[in-house]
């Protein structure tokens, strides 16, 4: 079976929060700029409207890729590695929006927590997606949430390779 990379499901509230963002920002610069306030006060607007844009042109870049011996996640901050063989359970979720971040301030990933959750590291661009269960020593929290486009399908190819994985380690 051929390696398959699956991109990032864009959500709604994605699009509307970064897009929001950015045309506050770059309003916020456009009007400083026009009645003449500090112009370094402006630069720092348009400097914060190009970082936003920035972080919403990345969300179309996650990545999600079935190779050989492992899923990789892959996003602006760099690529999360699981074995097949390390993958405990897998099955389609909905993130709650009440989610916790644990640390930084992406939306498009990293550590959060959910009381009926637990922990799980994120690299998503939407609620709806695939948790994946694996050891703690692996991942964040020993769970990964991805949001790729057409779950169903990654679901199907992830269960492929996570049996071919199985059968190669019988052999053995």
């Amino acid at each position: 079976m051929t390696n398959k990379v699956f991109k990032s499901q864009i959500s709604s509230l994605f699009k509307a929060l970064y897009g929001g963002l950015i045309t506050l920002f770059l309003v916020i610069a456009i009007f400083m700029f026009l009645s003449g306030e500090e112009f370094l006060l402006t630069i720092i607007f348009l400097v914060l409207a190009i970082s936003i844009t920035i972080l919403f042109y990345s969300g179309y870049q996650i990545r999600y890729e079935l190779v050989e011996e492992e899923l990789r996640a892959k996003w602006l901050f760099g690529t999360k590695h699981i074995e097949y063989k390390k993958i405990e359970d897998f099955k389609s979720h909905i993130i709650p929006h009440t989610s916790i971040r644990r640390f930084g301030i992406s939306l498009l990933g990293g550590h959060y927590s959910h009381g009926k959750i637990g922990k799980f590291y994120a690299i998503y661009t939407s609620n709806e997606g695939i948790l994946i269960k694996t050891d703690e020593a692996t991942i964040y929290g020993g769970q990964l949430f991805i949001s790729p486009m057409n779950p169903e399908n990654f679901l199907k190819r992830l269960e492929k390779k996570i049996i071919e994985e199985n059968k190669s380690a019988d052999e053995m």
